[in-house]
């Protein structure tokens, strides 16, 4: 078993790697982020103009993160998710949202881990970010099944599975179904 959890570490790992922040620009905003686990800064626009707080709050989470220092990851991200949704910035907090789900999930607080993975859902959601629905679903399936709820576990990834044929690549449907193959096993 102990086998599967390191393959479901390393997909939704790349996973976030590869699509959780390729974000498209929306309302003129750049939304980019990074992967928690590089060294890589993107840049990070606000709308006061004070993109270089924001900048060094996530870039010191991210550090902290890779650190496995968690307690102070998740002070930095939670910081930074405040100030997103405080400039009105959510899809920003939403992909925040995420980060500290899988820093939860890392951390093995899974009930948390699933509630910021939810609130980021609601946030997607509501923008009709369709592929980024997908992939927190499939964020929740890999918490789930971390808890030994293989059903939900499954029924979330048919969920991601539907949308993510609808609006993802054949990348992101090869995921879902390595993802699906590890927790099935």
């Amino acid at each position: 078993m102990k086998y599967h959890y390191q393959k479901i570490y390393k997909l939704i790992t790349t996973i976030l790697c590869c699509f959780l922040f390729s974000f498209s620009a929306i309302a003129g905003q750049k939304i980019n982020l990074l992967h928690p686990l590089s060294k890589n800064l993107y840049l990070i626009q606000s709308q006061d103009n004070n993109e270089f707080d924001d900048i060094a709050t996530l870039r010191f989470a991210t550090k902290e993160f890779y650190n496995k220092n968690y307690p102070s990851a998740r002070i930095h991200f939670q910081r930074y998710i405040q100030r997103m949704l405080d400039s009105g910035l959510q899809l920003n907090a939403a992909n925040a949202y995420m980060l500290l789900g899988e820093l939860e999930r890392h951390d093995k607080k899974f009930k948390d881990s699933e509630r910021y993975y939810i609130k980021a859902l609601e946030i997607f959601d509501s923008f009709s970010e369709f592929k980024r629905i997908g992939e927190v679903l499939l964020g929740i399936a890999v918490v789930t099944s971390n808890q030994e709820k293989y059903q939900e576990a499954f029924n979330y990834i048919t969920r991601a599975e539907e949308i993510l044929k609808a609006s993802g690549t054949k990348k992101d449907i090869a995921f879902v179904y390595n993802i699906k193959y590890a927790i099935l096993q």
